[in-house]
């Protein structure tokens, strides 16, 4: 037995050797022929299988095996030098530097500086997908709008990117491809196949993936050869075609793109089989000795195990009802010294186990309580529904169980106080068993109720404020309504013109005027800023007509104060911003004006602009003035200060800056400035870029100051009637000598909504004018009154009121006035609303 099994192993070793010379003898064919032509070749670090790099930095792989083999058959000696990516490679032969590269895509490009041998092998272009797939993407047609990846630098990309409805991503690597196919951020992945399934298997992903059946595209891969070498070219282009018949060449290709060989082949299984056969044999005799001898051994054992086990039995019992006692005594511990209060019932509702923390919140002894229905610690008229939770428990108990409530306790004196109550169910070998886990929340219900009250208080607070506003926004804009108009009348008079010092004087009216009436704005903006009501329209808007909007009053405010305006935006055409055009046009204005007023005599204001790489446009505006000294600094942005100019010729509020800041902000831009004391300022602000380039169509801004045209309408051959209800002497003389400058046009008057009713039924006017704030009967209630009469209902009514605010202005519109105009009027929109009445009738 022992003589037969060293003879078999000896076969074995013996076969073992011989195979080791065979596998080495053509490492002595290839020996190296001093006569052979020597060439140099080309080739990457890493593309598996067909070039990569083993343990010492020798290039191996399919290329290099079949170039061996080749090169061994032309009588050729080849040196390859390592190149880091197909670039230098490639860059290599471009110039001569090389005499050939053993594998590459024989592509039209490649045409330019290399030669192809004959054809090693045709190389698919594939479209790997996921296995599950297969259905849906069978053709590349399938892959128009999906997800597609593509690898840098491979010609996979290049043939996707000649493809105008492909969308590929490119990575890196094959490996980041693979990992985003596989968790689902591509649809499908396009790289030449034997080198995709290679690297696929080696990651052992091979049975997730799978390829359409139709590849990509096809292309030949070959010997590259330099320009010029037509004898080499003509040599290996004979070895080749020879070579890709043979075994020799199949052998080398199954070592690279074939699955690795089966470790159990026929051979080892045989051996392996041999072997278990003897040695079932020899175990066989001398498991029949020890068997007798182990049965004995086996009873003996047996009896001394049965002992052990018993023992450790009684043991393992005692432990654990030592353990069961140490848990119930952790537990009742737990129970007995928790702040909460902890309430066990069956399922009838008696009480069970009371923890001291509940005893002391209700009042009770322990003793008083276990055994009795829990219903007891409830108030008397919440006991019943509480017995039928309980008889009911399977029904209630999805509404109940595990979820936190507040409700009320009884103490045992009768006084009830807010709790909250969480109720778990267990089950226990006794049955089912609710936990209430309770705690008392008097002082955090009272501070709800403090925190309430302070937030009731605040916000009658905040709407006293806003009351008070609107009501000195009524109060200043009504002899402002008078001011303002009467001097548009005066300066435009053509019957009455002024002299010089009278317009002169007039100028400082006007000017007066319009700067009460920006302060009264500013304090609303600045109101409604803190308040959180102020609204905005953002939009896309051209930024060109923004800074044009600004240009002209900035010009005629730089002349005026004898200063230099340069616009260095001009001409530029600006990417449009996502803004409110309103705002933004108030933020650059205050910039401006700010810039201009506090220069010096003789200076100069540039306005600039650039495009910021995070997606924003910065608007700048520098000056030549004194600069801001530095203990200053940190009041800039506050409302209210003018940095000690409150005493200077310089009209200002104070609080421009605050807005314009606080504007910015809400529009998602920045804000920010630079300063040198003595050499003057820039201050900016960036908005974001718009989020498209399509631009609803911006209407143009109209100037402040421009002729009134008394023309309204048209072909008019009879005469209009305008009723103009208003209580203000001075706001009804104005519309007066307005109305009679007006043709075709009679103007007729009420001091209260009662006279205006009257006039409007016996009269019918084609217009009314509604003051909104009247003596007795306010003007909503008289608009009210004419809607609800047949006679007056189709008859347009316009307010016009000082009450400016957007609330204000809603609130009228959705009351029923056709438009809402608001005090100090545009003399030209008095006109406008006229004439569009006329041109209706």
């Amino acid at each position: 037995m022992y003589r037969s099994t060293g003879w078999k192993r000896g076969l074995f070793s013996i076969a073992i050797t011989l195979m080791a010379l065979f596998s080495a003898f053509p490492l002595a064919a290839a020996e190296e022929n001093p006569t052979s032509q020597r060439l140099i070749a080309a080739v990457p670090e890493s593309f598996p299988p067909y070039y990569k790099l083993d343990r010492e930095g020798r290039p191996t792989g399919f290329a290099i095996d079949v170039m061996d083999a080749v090169a061994a058959e032309a009588d050729l000696q080849i040196e390859y030098r390592v190149m880091p990516t197909w670039k230098e490679v490639f860059a290599a032969a471009k110039v001569g530097g090389v005499d050939l590269i053993p594998n590459v895509g024989a592509t039209e490009s490649r045409r330019s500086f290399l030669d192809f041998t004959a054809s090693v092998e045709t190389f698919p272009i594939s479209i790997f997908i996921r296995s599950e797939s297969k259905a849906s993407i069978q053709t590349v047609d399938d892959l128009i709008e999906r997800s597609v990846g593509v690898v840098k630098s491979n010609v996979g990309a290049k043939i996707v990117a000649k493809r105008d409805d492909l969308n590929a991503t490119q990575y890196e690597s094959f490996e980041q491809a693979l990992f985003a196919l596989l968790s689902g951020q591509l649809d499908a992945l396009i790289y030449p196949g034997p080198v995709g399934w290679k690297l696929a298997t080696e990651a052992k992903q091979e049975r997730a993936l799978a390829t359409t059946a139709a590849p990509l595209t096809e292309i030949k891969r070959v010997i590259g050869v330099r320009k010029g070498e037509a004898q080499l070219l003509t040599t290996l282009n004979e070895v080749v075609s020879a070579f890709v018949t043979s075994a020799e060449y199949r052998t080398i290709y199954h070592r690279w793109f074939a699955a690795p060989p089966p470790f159990w082949t026929k051979e080892l299984l045989l051996w392996v089989f041999a072997a278990i056969f003897i040695t079932t044999l020899l175990l066989f005799g001398v498991w029949r000795h020890r068997t007798l001898v182990a049965i004995k051994n086996d009873l003996s054992r047996e009896v001394q195990q049965r002992t052990h086990a018993l023992e450790e039995r009684v043991e393992a019992h005692q432990r654990a009802e030592a353990s069961l006692a140490e848990s119930e005594a952790r537990a009742r511990s737990i129970i007995e010294n928790s702040a909460d209060g902890i309430v066990t019932i069956d399922p009838r509702g008696l009480i069970q186990i009371i923890n001291p923390a509940a005893c002391a919140m209700f009042g009770y002894r322990e003793a008083q309580v276990v055994g009795q229905n829990v219903n007891m610690l409830l108030p008397k008229d919440e006991r019943a529904a509480h017995d039928d939770y309980v008889h009911n428990s399977d029904l209630h108990e999805p509404r109940i169980i595990n979820k936190a409530r507040d409700l009320f306790g009884q103490h045992s004196d009768g006084r009830q106080f807010p709790m909250e109550l969480n109720v778990s169910g267990i089950d226990i070998a006794g049955g089912r068993m609710y936990v209430g886990i309770m705690r008392d929340i008097t002082e955090r219900k009272h501070a709800e109720d403090q925190l309430r009250s302070a937030k009731f208080e605040a916000e009658s607070a905040n709407e006293a404020k806003s009351s008070f506003l609107s009501s000195m926004s009524h109060e200043l804009r009504t002899p402002l309504n008078a001011i303002l108009g009467f001097s548009q009348l005066l300066e435009s008079d053509p019957e009455s013109p002024l002299n010089e010092d009278q317009l002169e004087s007039l100028t400082y009216i006007s000017k007066a005027g319009e700067h009460l009436l920006e302060l009264i704005n500013q304090i609303l903006d600045l109101a409604k800023i803190e308040s959180g009501t102020l609204s905005l329209s953002i939009e896309n808007i051209s930024a060109n007509d923004a800074i044009e909007s600004c240009r002209v009053m900035a010009n005629t405010l730089a002349k005026k104060s004898g200063v230099t305006f340069e616009d260095r935006t001009a001409g530029i055409d600006l990417p449009p911003l996502h803004a409110d055009r309103t705002r933004i046009t108030q933020v650059l204005l205050n910039f401006l004006s700010n810039a201009i007023k506090y220069n010096r005599e003789g200076g100069s204001v540039v306005l600039e602009s650039e495009v910021i790489p995070e997606h924003y446009l910065r608007i700048l505006v520098t000056d030549t003035g004194h600069g801001i000294p530095k203990d200053l600094l940190d009041n800039l942005f506050q409302p209210f200060h003018r940095l000690n100019a409150e005493g200077g010729e310089i009209e200002g509020t104070g609080i421009g800056l605050s807005i314009t800041k606080q504007l910015v902000q809400m529009m998602g831009g920045n804000l920010g400035f630079e300063t040198a004391e003595g050499k003057g300022s820039t201050f900016w602000f960036e908005l974001p870029l718009a989020v498209d380039e399509e631009l609803a169509s911006e209407s143009t801004l109209v100037g402040a100051h421009k002729e009134i045209n008394y023309q309204i309408a048209a072909n008019v051959d009879h005469e209009y009637t305008v009723l103009y209800v208003e209580d203000n002497p001075a706001n009804l003389r104005l519309i007066e000598r307005l109305m009679k400058k007006v043709e075709h046009v009679g103007l007729v008057s009420a001091s209260n909504a009662e006279d205006g009713l009257e006039l409007a039924r016996s009269l019918l006017p084609n217009l009314i004018l509604m003051d909104v704030n009247l003596p007795g009967m306010s003007g909503i209630e008289a608009l009210h009154e004419l809607r609800r009469d047949a006679l007056t209902e189709k008859i347009p009514v316009i307010a016009i009121s000082a009450a400016a605010l957007p609330g204000n202005i809603e609130k009228g519109l959705n009351e029923g006035f056709d438009e809402y105009l608001t005090k100090p009027i545009d003399v030209n929109e008095v006109l406008r609303v006229i004439s569009q009445v006329i041109d209706k009738e």
